[in-house]
C-alpha cells in the first residue's frame, strides 16, 4: 500500500514503525513502540509494534527474528503466529528454537505453525524426531498438536493413533483449569473467586449458556 492510500492517523505511525524497520532496533524501546508506552504494557507495546509492521508489510527479517528470539514468551508466540507459510517463514522458523521452547504454551504455538507448512522430506524428519522429547509427549495438549503434526505431514507413529473422548472428570478439569501451562485458562478466566479477568467468569457456564457458545 502507498504512502497515498494510509488514512492520515496513520501516516505517522507508518513512518515511526518503517524508522523501526530500517534500524533493525529493538522494537520494545525504540521508535514507533516507544510511543505507546504510556499506555501498554513493554510486551503489549512489542507486540502492537510486530502485528502493525507485519499489516503495513514492512516487518523485514531482522526484526521478526528478534521477536522470535525475544525473552518475552508472548512476543515470541506472536511472532510465530507471524510468520508466513512459505519458503521464507519456514527458514525464519528453523533458524529459532520454538519448536524447543522452553515455555510450553509457545511450543504448542510453534507446532501448530509447524503444521501449516507444506509437506516437505525435512520437516516430516523434525516431526518425527519430536516425540523423542519427553515433555512433547508427556503434556496432553503438546501431544494433541503432534497428533496433528503426524497427521498433516503423513508421519506415522507420532502422537496418537486412534483419539479417544473419555468421560467428563470433574478432577481432571479443575487441575487443568488452574495449573496447565498450555490450557492457561486461569490466565482469563475466573471459577469460584480465583483466576483472571481478561475473559468471561466461568461460574455455572453450563446452565447460563448454551453448546454453541461454549465451543
Amino acid at each position: 500500500m502507498s504512502r497515498s492510500h494510509l488514512p492520515r492517523r496513520l501516516e505517522g505511525r507508518s513512518e515511526k514503525l518503517h524508522q523501526v524497520s530500517r534500524e533493525g532496533e529493538d522494537f520494545r524501546t525504540r521508535g514507533g513502540a516507544r510511543q505507546w508506552q504510556p499506555i501498554l504494557e513493554p510486551h503489549g507495546a512489542a507486540i502492537h509494534a510486530l502485528w502493525s509492521l507485519e499489516g503495513i508489510g514492512a516487518l523485514n527479517k531482522d526484526t521478526h527474528q528478534k521477536a522470535l528470539l525475544d525473552k518475552d514468551p508472548a512476543l515470541r508466540r506472536n511472532a510465530i503466529r507471524a510468520l508466513p507459510a512459505n519458503d521464507a517463514g519456514r527458514l525464519l522458523f528453523f533458524s529459532s528454537p520454538v519448536i524447543q521452547d522452553p515455555d510450553l504454551l509457545t511450543r504448542q504455538v510453534a507446532f501448530v505453525k509447524l503444521a501449516e507448512f507444506p509437506t516437505i522430506p525435512e520437516i516430516q524428519t523434525v516431526v518425527a524426531q519430536l516425540p523423542r522429547v519427553a515433555a512433547n509427549t508427556n503434556d496432553a495438549f503438546l501431544n494433541d498438536a503432534l497428533t496433528l503434526l503426524g497427521r498433516i505431514h503423513k508421519v506415522s507413529g507420532v502422537g496418537v493413533e486412534e483419539v479417544k473422548v473419555a468421560a467428563g472428570d470433574p478432577k481432571r478439569g479443575e487441575d487443568l483449569f488452574y495449573n496447565s501451562p498450555i490450557a492457561a485458562c486461569a490466565s482469563c478466566h475466573t471459577v469460584k473467586g480465583k483466576g483472571g479477568d481478561v475473559g468471561p467468569i466461568l461460574d455455572g457456564i453450563a446452565v447460563r449458556a448454551d453448546k454453541a457458545y461454549i465451543v
